[in-house]
């Protein structure tokens, strides 16, 4: 039995084109070779119309080997194209796939240097906040809770990105343990459309 996982498209293609030249030999020369025992059996001249028959039946059958030889090169020249067009095909996709991975580096910088950029001004806002607050200005409830949003918006993100930041992070502890304070006597500034 034949293991045909192992040939390429090209080998079955040869193989099945030798096997129909083969049968259609056998087609064009069986008459002739029957027409050749026809003879014998009447008793005619048999031996030259044996003798015709069969060179006339090797007359095709170098006919049929030279068409055999034509179509084997040409199968050939299809397989060195297809050859050659996975070649180029998986060069393509490397190339593609290089040049994605260099996007996506350049889209993970973008994402690096906006992510700085935003805690940058979140921090800036917070602890200036708070130094407002530690010199005694006073501010609506409203402007610490939108501290506070920007400061749990901040403290995730730091987290997240494991980046350290222990000053910020004792100026914030400060401003929870002050807003308490505030939040007790309810001391914040009060303003007319607040009220």
């Amino acid at each position: 039995m034949f293991d045909l996982s192992q040939w390429s498209w090209g080998q079955i293609g040869l193989s099945f084109l030798i096997v129909i030249v083969a049968i259609g030999t056998l087609i064009v020369a069986l008459p002739k070779f029957v027409a050749g025992i026809r003879v014998i059996k009447e008793g005619k001249d048999y031996k030259d119309k044996i003798k015709k028959a069969h060179d006339d039946a090797l007359v095709q059958l170098e006919t049929n080997t030279e068409d055999i030889k034509k179509l084997t090169q040409k199968i050939d020249d299809i397989a060195g194209i297809m050859t050659q067009f996975v070649v180029e095909s998986e060069k393509k996709d490397t190339m593609l796939a290089d040049h994605i991975e260099r996007l996506e580096e350049k889209i993970n910088k973008i994402e690096d240097v906006q992510r700085e950029d935003r805690l940058d001004r979140d921090r800036s806002e917070i602890l200036e906040f708070a130094n407002r607050v530690r010199n005694g200005r006073r501010v609506t409830l409203n402007s610490w809770y939108h501290v506070f949003d920007i400061g749990g918006k901040y403290e995730k993100t730091i987290k997240e990105y494991n980046i350290p930041n222990d000053k910020f992070n004792a100026e914030y502890e400060w401003l929870k343990h002050h807003f308490k304070e505030l939040e007790s006597n309810n001391d914040f500034l009060q303003l007319d459309d607040e009220v």
